[in-house]
């Protein structure tokens, strides 16, 4: 018995081996892939790990409460060691997160300008990231907690006031 399928058309027979069509398929859908995440998987020239930024930031972030999400992209699996401080030069520092994963959570940090690096294994350190940390004012959340307070009652006002007109309207 023949493994290949045959298709009448206009009384010719055309044979067409049963891997054929998958193989194409495969092959286009490979070559649309490359094209598509080239960059994605392209290997930089340089051994050290890049933070991964938000769009509107460079080199340098703003946060309100205290905390920021790191995240960094390195092509190769391995040891990344992050390092944190007060100043630019890293005179004093901390190691904050060492392992393999690709980012890490830092969180409770007072008022105050932070800036992080990152390196592999004993390797070069990457560009300096800058955290700037101005929390809310005490003012401002004041506000902001009776604002929540009087759209709070408001709404509890409106529900009651509803059932109550409601009782009253089947009462009468």
């Amino acid at each position: 018995m023949c493994s290949h399928k045959h298709y009448f058309q206009e009384k010719k027979i055309i044979k067409v081996a049963p891997y054929r069509g998958k193989v194409i398929t495969s092959t286009f859908l490979l070559i649309i892939h490359l094209l598509m995440f080239s960059n994605a998987y392209a290997q930089e020239d340089s051994n050290t790990p890049n933070f991964i930024l938000p769009p509107p930031y460079e080199r340098s972030i703003f946060s309100d409460n205290g905390h920021i999400l790191l995240s960094w992209k390195y092509d190769k699996a391995t040891i990344f060691e992050i390092q944190q401080s007060n100043d630019v030069k890293f005179s004093i520092h901390k190691t904050i997160y060492k392992g393999s994963d690709r980012s890490t959570f830092v969180s409770g940090l007072p008022d105050g300008d932070y800036f992080f690096r990152i390196r592999i294994s004993k390797k070069e350190w990457s560009e300096t990231l800058k955290l700037e940390v101005r929390h809310l004012s005490l003012r401002t959340a004041y506000i902001l907690f009776a604002l929540g307070a009087f759209v709070f009652l408001s709404t509890a006002f409106v529900i009651i006031h509803g059932v109550y007109l409601v009782e009253k309207r089947e009462r009468t």
